[in-house]
């Protein structure tokens, strides 16, 4: 998922999956429907592309469709070029709801003692985080936190995809279950492991799951 790479979402979600995600809290002018709407709108088309020059497309058609619906943007359009990000822990983790995040100073904080509460029950990772992979945990929880939610991270090994990945289900409060593809593994082994998934959600419903498919290839994992 981190550069270079590229995130897919469920093409029939398109824009309003997000959108209801919101609530009146974070929508109390126009402004800030037209900032939810390019949000989301970039996650459903823009994170499916991996050229520079297709985003910068995307971008600019985005904007001129913006301009044409609405009178007086360009402030708004201004600031969510600076700094547009929503996500389910805005606030912080005691404080769920969909909203958009204030800072990058104060997700960094939200996410570095997520990541540190993560390190205390698990095995310790040790990320960086800057802004991009800032950007790649909340849209990995946005799409978690979404009913049948799913997304192919695609990117060199050892670029964070599987890092993120944790850190992003341990925000949703989700249980990581994770299969590693190898030489021979096939349809039966497949069953087996989506067996062993069903079996835990059926003993402990109150804990809902994630998958983690991941493929050894040239010496690095590739979700």
């Amino acid at each position: 998922m981190a550069a270079p790479g590229s995130l897919a979402v469920p093409k029939a979600r398109l824009d309003i999956g997000g959108l209801l995600f919101s609530t009146p809290e974070s929508l109390k002018q126009p402004q800030d429907l037209v900032k939810l709407y390019l949000h989301e709108s970039s996650r459903v088309y823009r994170d499916r592309m991996v050229e520079d020059v297709d985003c910068d497309t995307f971008d600019k058609i985005q904007r001129e469709m913006v301009k044409k619906c609405y009178d007086d943007i360009e402030d708004t359009l201004e600031q969510a070029k600076h700094m547009n990000i929503y996500c389910h822990f805005a606030k912080g983790l005691g404080e769920p709801g969909y909203r958009p995040v204030p800072s990058w100073e104060e997700l960094n904080q939200i996410l570095v003692e997520a990541l540190d509460s993560y390190n205390e029950v698990n095995a310790a990772m040790n990320l960086v985080l800057f802004e991009d992979a800032m950007c790649h945990v909340c849209r990995i929880s946005r799409i978690l936190e979404a009913p049948r939610g799913h997304a192919l991270l695609v990117g060199v090994g050892g670029s964070g995809k599987q890092s993120l990945t944790r850190l992003a289900a341990f925000l949703c409060s989700l249980e990581i279950f994770q299969i590693t593809l190898r030489k021979g593994y096939g349809i039966p082994d497949l069953k087996v492991g989506k067996a062993e998934v069903e079996r835990k959600e059926i003993k402990r419903r109150i804990c809902p799951g994630g998958l983690l498919c991941v493929e050894k290839q040239n010496g690095g994992g590739q979700p």
